[in-house]
């Protein structure tokens, strides 16, 4: 049985936290006994599987505190929370190459991901949990995503994969800034300030600046992206942070691929600059993942991809109060 540390204050926010919870707790303890042997890690990665579920309970938890929750995503949180099915430790063979995977609602995480330099392996841990218990959140548009990168597609000239690609790399964006808040209010610390970072691998001669632990380099694309939508009412004048967070928000919400869409449809020049940022966005995404392979002929140089995005992203930096809303 599952000893809540805020079961009550997550019951409030979501019905039947606590229900749902207890069968997670219980099924991924049978898993594991069922599948690990009784050898001398047993014991300690039973205890680390039952540390993961501290996490679990405290990114739920956190979630409303932050404002990460409204009317329009409250529904589907829960729902995708309901669907979670189990919670694994990676096996030994995985463990240099993930720090955590997220597949049919099945969260397995890496108890050896201590790979951030700023924080502790706990931390690392938590971070890295965290971010794919967003992945469960957002998995919920996994089919929208799919049906609307090749719906839009066939009525221009992009590649659906691309487009779709685009979406993975908003995706991670959302995981990870939402992951790092909640790292954050349990470390009882700000967000990091904005590093410079100078000659990406993936886009050499280019500088940019980002306050993410991982993916950086996506960290701006998903801003300005953020900035040209109608229906998010965003400002280039506000922190980035804020912005990331009204998309966060946005994307946790089976709203947000129809209003794109109104959007796309409602001014067909802004629509093909849309498709355009996504289509970029597709190619840097399969870039930056070309990186973490073995073989290093797969790296690919995305700097055009990069100059194409900002050049059609700039016109729409600009103050709220200037865009003509839409919706």
């Amino acid at each position: 049985m599952y000893r809540f540390l805020y079961g009550n204050y997550s019951e409030r926010i979501f019905p039947h936290f606590c229900e749902h919870f207890q069968k997670l707790y219980q099924d991924s303890l049978e898993n594991y006994r069922n599948t690990h042997p009784m050898d001398s890690s047993y014991l300690p990665e039973l205890e680390k599987l039952e540390e993961l579920f501290r996490y679990v309970e405290y990114y739920f938890a956190s979630l409303c505190s932050l404002g990460f929750t409204d009317k329009d995503n409250f529904s589907n949180i829960l729902e995708q929370m309901n669907h979670l099915r189990l919670l694994r430790i990676m096996e030994m063979p995985y463990r240099k190459q993930y720090n955590g995977l997220t597949y049919r609602m099945v969260v397995t995480m890496n108890p050896d991901a201590g790979c951030y330099k700023e924080l502790t392996d706990q931390e690392s841990l938590q971070l890295s949990t965290f971010h794919e218990l967003g992945h469960v959140l957002l998995s919920s548009n996994d089919p929208d995503f799919d049906y609307l990168s090749t719906t839009l597609a066939k009525s221009s000239s992009k590649d659906p994969d691309a487009i779709q690609k685009g979406f993975q790399l908003l995706s991670e964006v959302v995981a990870e800034n939402v992951g790092e808040d909640v790292l954050c209010r349990k470390r009882g610390v700000r967000r990091e300030k904005d590093t410079l970072y100078l000659d990406s691998t993936i886009c050499p001669n280019r500088s940019f600046t980002s306050n993410f632990y991982i993916y950086q380099e996506f960290q701006d694309l998903a801003y300005r992206f953020s900035c040209s939508l109608d229906f998010l009412k965003c400002s280039s004048r506000e922190s980035r942070n804020t912005v990331l967070k009204r998309l966060s928000k946005a994307m946790f919400s089976r709203k947000f691929c129809c209003d794109l869409y109104q959007e796309i449809y409602a001014n067909p020049s802004k629509g093909e600059d849309i498709l355009t940022m996504l289509s970029c966005m597709g190619k840097i995404y399969d870039a930056k993942h070309a990186t973490f392979s073995k073989d290093k002929k797969e790296k690919i140089d995305a700097s055009r991809y990069f100059q194409c995005f900002y050049k059609v992203s700039q016109p729409y930096l600009r103050d709220t109060e200037e865009k003509k809303y839409s919706f």
